[in-house]
C-alpha cells in the first residue's frame, strides 16, 4: 500500500490522485479570484484618479474630460459624470438615462453581478451572460426613459446614442454608462419599443387564460379518460 511519511516520521496512508488534484484546483481556484478581485479594485482606484478633475454642474452632476462616455459612479452617495461639448437635449437625455438607473438601483445590481462573477471566473459562459446582463440593464433604462415619449422625441434620443458612441475595450467593473451595450441594438429597440396598453395587457391576459382552460381542460379530459379506461379493465 503506498504511504507517505509526515514530520514526525510517522507512517500515513498516501494522498490519492482525487485529493491531489482538488488541492491543487482549489489553489487555482483562489489565485484566480484573488487576481479578479485586486484588478477591480485596481481599476476603480484609476477611475476615481480620473474623476478628481471633474467640474461640478450641479448636487451630483459633474463634467469630465477624461471618460469616454457619461457613466455613473459611486454607490453610497452616487455621482453622475458627464462628457464636455453636450448640447442641451443631449444633456437631458444623459441625464433622464442615469437618473433611471439610480432610481432602479442599477448601480448595485450590476456590482452584485460582477462581485458574483469573480467567484465563477474560470465559468466562460457567466461572462457571456454577464455581458448580456449589462445590455438588459441598458434597454431596460432605455424603455423607462421613452416609454412615453413620441417618434420624433425617440429619433431625437436615438441621435444621443449614435453620437456618443465610441470603441469600446474591455475594463474592469465597468460603471454604470450611458454608451454601454450595443448601440445598434439600442438604437433599434428605442424605435421599435411600443408601450404596453390596456387592450394589448387584456388581449395577453385572455390569452393566458384562454391557454390555462384549455390546459386544465385536456388534463381533466385525460385523466377522465384514464378512469374509464380503468373500469373498463376491471370489469372486463
Amino acid at each position: 500500500v503506498p504511504y507517505r511519511t509526515d514530520g514526525s516520521g510517522a507512517f500515513l496512508p498516501a494522498k490519492t490522485a482525487m485529493e491531489t488534484w482538488v488541492s491543487v484546483l482549489a489553489a487555482v481556484w483562489l489565485a484566480g479570484g484573488a487576481v479578479f478581485y485586486a484588478l477591480t479594485l485596481l481599476s476603480y482606484f484609476l477611475l476615481r484618479r480620473r474623476l478628481r478633475f471633474a467640474v461640478k454642474l450641479s448636487e451630483n452632476v459633474y463634467v469630465c474630460e477624461c471618460i469616454p462616455s457619461p457613466c455613473v459612479v459611486g454607490y453610497f452617495r452616487p455621482r453622475i459624470y458627464l462628457v464636455p461639448g453636450l448640447n442641451e437635449e443631449e444633456q437631458a437625455h444623459i441625464l433622464a438615462h442615469e437618473r433611471a438607473h439610480l432610481r432602479a438601483g442599477d448601480h448595485w445590481a450590476k456590482l452584485i453581478a460582477w462581485m458574483a462573477l469573480g467567484v465563477h471566473w474560470f465559468n466562460f459562459y457567466l461572462w457571456g451572460v454577464y455581458r448580456t446582463y449589462c445590455s438588459d440593464l441598458e434597454q431596460a433604462c432605455d424603455e423607462r426613459v421613452v416609454r412615453a415619449a413620441d417618434v420624433e422625441e425617440r429619433k431625437a434620443y436615438s441621435r444621443t446614442l449614435l453620437h456618443l458612441s465610441y470603441n469600446r475595450r474591455f475594463t474592469w467593473l465597468n460603471p454604470v454608462a450611458f454608451a454601454e451595450g450595443g448601440t445598434k441594438e439600442r438604437v433599434t429597440h428605442v424605435l421599435r419599443f411600443r408601450r404596453a396598453t390596456p387592450a394589448l395587457l387584456a388581449g395577453a391576459a385572455a390569452a393566458a387564460v384562454a391557454l390555462a382552460l384549455l390546459c386544465g381542460t385536456g388534463g381533466a379530459r385525460q385523466t377522465q379518460e384514464n378512469a374509464v379506461a380503468t373500469v373498463i379493465d376491471h370489469t372486463g
